[in-house]
């Protein structure tokens, strides 16, 4: 649970519930910024990346850092905190093979 306080009055979420409520009590707005991960088109335009580009590019660079190794005490499924076989089958949707 977070606690936020807004005029002294004490509100409390938790993440995991959608923060578009919040966001409206709060009244506030996201803004793009430096944060945002965005790639640049051929017509000039920039957009923001898909969650599944972001995490294909993540579980790419951890399997090169490990030489492509999955399982085992230094391979990317323990660097990211899965379970092998997750990883294996995230790899096969997100169609991650080897380079």
């Amino acid at each position: 649970m977070l606690f936020l306080t807004l005029c002294t009055v004490p509100i409390y979420f938790n993440p995991q519930i959608c923060l578009k409520p919040i966001l409206r009590i709060l009244k506030k707005k996201l803004e793009h910024g430096d944060w945002l991960p965005v790639e640049k088109k051929a017509n000039g335009k920039i957009s923001a990346q898909k969650l599944e580009d972001i995490e294909k590019e993540h579980i790419k660079e951890v399997l090169k850092t490990t030489g492509w190794r999955v399982s085992g005490e230094k391979g990317a499924a323990k660097i990211l905190g899965l379970n092998p076989t997750t990883l294996e089958a995230r790899m096969k949707k997100l169609g991650i093979k080897r380079e």
